[in-house]
């Protein structure tokens, strides 16, 4: 880069002066892509052996005859005592307003943080990197390291091949194996809504190399994007009907390296499209107009984990039902007025669309969250439910807001228990189940709603269980208690009138319908934190016959969600043999099963001939016993001895 012709070159320039010690400062104004692009890495590392850069303004459409899209860049430089400054840099919006001169005003007395505009870097890039605004800026490269929290993130060029067609041949010359003309998607053809136009009349066409066909599968991105784009990539998914098609000279093709899974095409889709994936695809690019593959290789990609995955298949799912769903009703509603007669129209409208409004009617029931929890929470739970409900709708208060409390207790029981085979099964240590075990060997009595509460506050409070963040592979058990929520003050005033119910401090008439009310809302609370519930299937596994030639297994089972036990059995193949029959399990959301013997135990009740969901409960005398979640029975079961001293509850 040079001044005039035949002038010493720029960088040559600004080393050669010899510092005086006193403080120098520079100002260079330069097209944005000497700040940020590899090809002038050398000029900024030679510039950076004297000066330091002090703060970087970018701004686009000020230059007078300049095509609008093209960005100038003012470098201060500085160098000598007391000009130990942060960098600052500005970004100016294309329209401006009041308030720009005052926020830059701002940003040069910031000693860090950030201002609309700009913001301040605490620590200078290193010699000859990058000093462009977005790869700078804290707040993007914050949301890039965040996207692994999906699962994980990858650069697009480990995840693609990414291709262009090459402008130094033409497409006529390229070879023979593809005989005849052939489509060739522009730029224009792919449409920010995700597909490709159809092929016109007039579309261009061309002789083109079998190599260079588009395959399905292949993503096309349009490569002419201007970083000011609100938008992301405008991009598309190649199927099956494109295929055989060639691809110009202002598209990039993404080829993936191995075939995507559902889960990945869906994110995909969604990612190209977001604002985010703007922002990081300018945070990795350097030209103001266009994209080239060597950028994009490094834009990070989220991977989603089993968890996401399957949510996403399963959302994706709803979407085309409530889809389908919306377009019969359509269809129907249209027709109603091409039957013969008015008659025959008013019998089929109702006729057919009775199981729409049947649908209709079952989804909404949805919206009633009680209905969620009779329906779609683990039998134990839900069993509790439907009696509360049963007794809240009566006109016995007492019975009602002991059903509350009982209810309370249960949730806090089963999802303790839970938490502690989430923790086994992820190698992270509940020391709240010391103290349970203490307890019970010392005599002093059994398990409580106070040991329940202990471990699933250690659960929400927990590093360990912080770290492990949504990954634990039984849910969000941290949510249950979450100290940013209200479900632990929820948690503390049901547990105070629960245990003053249980010390016969009962309350009179009159305060009696409004505990009532409170009880029933802070249990409310407790339950929404436990959400996660309706996507862990409480499993009753009843016969596992193993092949050992196919190595597989024929797992015969009961899921037991919902306020009944009475439900039909299933049939499963699966590629484990440790499966136990008679135990219970829980199924996460990425299909695994974990065993929850001898945390809890599923069996017909002696005393009142129903299957029920046991739980440890006291060792008296040299007797063990357990109590059903359900009825709250007890019986005696010494056999569970070693297992729970196996585990350490014992």
């Amino acid at each position: 880069m040079r001044l005039e012709r035949g002038e010493q070159p720029l960088e040559e320039r600004l080393i050669s002066s010899n510092p005086t010690g006193d403080a120098e400062l520079i100002g260079l104004l330069l097209p944005s892509s000497v700040a940020s692009a590899p090809r002038y890495e050398g000029f900024r590392r030679l510039a950076s052996e004297s000066w330091s850069p002090l703060l970087v303004v970018t701004a686009s459409g000020v230059a007078h005859g300049v095509h609008h899209l093209f960005e100038l860049a003012f470098i201060l430089l500085g160098r000598g005592d007391g000009l130990a400054e942060p960098l600052r840099m500005f970004r100016v919006p294309r329209h401006l307003d009041e308030g720009v001169s005052s926020d830059f005003a701002n940003l040069l007395k910031r000693k860090g943080g950030r201002g609309t505009h700009g913001f301040v870097l605490t620590g200078i890039p290193a010699p000859g990197e990058s000093l462009d605004f977005d790869l700078n800026d804290p707040t993007i490269k914050a949301r890039a390291d965040d996207l692994a929290n999906f699962g994980s993130a990858k650069p697009m060029g480990e995840l693609f091949e990414l291709l262009k067609a090459n402008p130094a041949h033409p497409l006529g010359d390229v070879n023979h194996e593809v005989s005849g003309l052939i489509r060739l998607v522009q730029g224009r053809d792919i449409r920010r809504d995700g597909t490709i136009a159809p092929e016109e009349l007039n579309s261009p066409s061309s002789p083109y190399a079998r190599s260079l066909l588009l395959q399905e599968g292949d993503w096309v991105i349009r490569a002419i994007r201007s970083r000011s784009d609100p938008g992301g990539l405008v991009a598309a998914e190649v199927t099956r009907e494109q295929m055989l098609a060639g691809f110009g000279l202002h598209v990039i093709v993404a080829r993936p390296r191995t075939r995507l899974t559902e889960a990945q095409r869906i994110v995909l889709r969604l990612f190209f499209r977001s604002k985010l994936c703007g922002l990081l695809v300018n945070r990795v690019t350097t030209s103001t107009i266009a994209l080239n593959s060597e950028s994009l290789a490094g834009l990070p990609i989220p991977q989603p984990d089993e968890q996401m995955s399957s949510a996403l298949v399963d959302l994706t799912a709803v979407a085309a039902h409530m889809s389908k769903w919306n377009s019969d009703a359509e269809v129907l509603l249209q027709s109603m007025f091409d039957d013969e007669s008015a008659a025959q129209a008013r019998a089929r409208i109702i006729k057919d669309g009775r199981d729409l409004r049947m649908r209709t009617d079952a989804a909404s029931m949805l919206d009633d969250y009680a209905f969620t929890i009779r329906t779609r929470f683990p039998y134990p739970i839900a069993f509790r439910w439907r009696s509360l409900e049963a007794h809240v709708s009566g006109n016995d208060l007492e019975r009602a807001h002991k059903a509350i409390l009982d209810c309370f207790e249960i949730l806090m029981c089963f999802v303790a228990n839970v938490a502690i085979v989430s923790a086994k099964d992820a190698g992270l240590e509940l020391r709240a189940t010391e103290g349970i075990r203490t307890k019970i060997n010392a005599g002093r009595g059994g398990t409580t709603l106070g040991g329940w509460t202990q471990i699933l506050q250690e659960a929400a409070e927990s590093r360990s269980f912080r770290r492990a963040g949504e990954g634990l592979p039984l849910g969000e058990i941290r949510a249950v208690l979450d100290p940013a929520s209200d479900a632990p003050q929820a948690c503390r005033r049901l547990a105070v009138k629960r245990n003053a119910d249980a010390h016969l401090r009962r309350l009179t008439a009159p305060r009696l319908s409004e505990a009532v009310e409170e009880s029933l809302a802070d249990l409310m609370i407790l339950m929404r934190q436990s959400a996660f519930l309706t996507d862990l299937e409480l499993v009753h596994v009843t016969s596992n016959t193993w092949d050992t030639i196919t190595k597989r297994a024929l797992v015969k089972y009961r899921s037991l969600m919902g306020d009944h036990p009475i439900v039909p059995f299933r049939t499963e193949e699966i590629d484990r043999n440790d499966l136990e029959a008679g135990s219970l399990y829980v199924r996460d959301t990425a299909g695994s099963l974990h065993l929850l013997r001898p945390f809890l135990i599923g069996r017909e009740c002696p005393d009142c001939q129903t299957w029920s969901t046991f739980c440890l409960d006291q060792d008296t005398g040299g007797h063990l016993t357990i109590k059903s979640l359900e009825q709250g029975h007890v019986l005696e079961d010494d056999a569970l001895r070693p297992a729970l001293e196996h585990v350490g509850l014992l």
